[in-house]
């Protein structure tokens, strides 16, 4: 039954009963309060990481548009370089082979001159004496038949030294050619390995980025 509210201890009682609940609402108020307080902290974090997140990807999409151009770029040397490198190999080649052929020529000449050195001012003024008495003397048949073979023979010398002296002198040029185009490859040797590197350096972080970047998309 219940207690009339005139009665002093049952209005203790019922306002120590009152005053049990509101404690007990109170406690209930500050956990959700707690509750509230931290649901409330852990959206600010979430909020920040998403906007660390979306700057991190808008970074990381920067920089890979930027290594995609390196790298574009990159392929293009490197076949630039390889084009370069076959033509100059090319080149050598075909020189490498002339070279060759005048060598086997002077060889020839050498054999047919009898590996003696040829003395081409004294021959041709030789040559130059012997045709002014050939038309200024009056000769035998004999004479003018040794005349006749002697000039021959002469102007044969003559024909094969100036030729041997040509092709010496095309070797000498074609040496150096070789010399400066094989320096040239080996420069576009050495250019096509570092970009090769490099290359693969930017791949490699290409590949990461890329990564990176879908592993923040999964994040958010």
């Amino acid at each position: 039954m219940t207690q009339p509210l005139d009665d002093p201890e049952a209005l203790r009682q019922r306002l120590n009963e009152l005053r049990e609940k509101v404690k007990i609402l109170e406690e209930e108020v500050n956990e959700f309060r707690q509750k509230r307080d931290e649901l409330n902290a852990k959206v600010k974090e979430l909020s920040a990481r998403i906007r660390e997140i979306r700057e991190e990807l808008l970074k990381d999409v920067d920089r890979l548009k930027e290594l995609r151009e390196m790298r574009n770029k990159m392929l293009e040397k490197i076949k630039s370089l390889k084009e370069v490198k076959s033509t100059l190999r090319a080149a050598i080649t075909q020189l490498v082979e002339e070279r060759r052929e005048k060598l086997q020529r002077i060889k020839e000449l050498r054999s047919l001159m009898g590996n003696r050195r040829v003395n081409v001012e004294r021959l041709e003024e030789e040559l130059r004496r012997l045709e002014w008495e050939y038309q200024t003397k009056t000769l035998s048949p004999e004479a003018e038949r040794f005349y006749v073979e002697r000039m021959n023979q002469i102007e044969s010398i003559l024909t094969r030294a100036r030729e041997y002296e040509k092709l010496r002198l095309e070797i000498s040029d074609l040496n150096e050619k070789i010399t400066q185009l094989k320096n040239e490859y080996s420069r576009a040797a050495e250019e096509l390995k570092a970009i090769s590197e490099e290359y693969l350096k930017i791949k490699e972080e290409y590949m990461e980025l890329k990564k990176k970047r879908d592993e923040l998309k999964s994040e958010r």
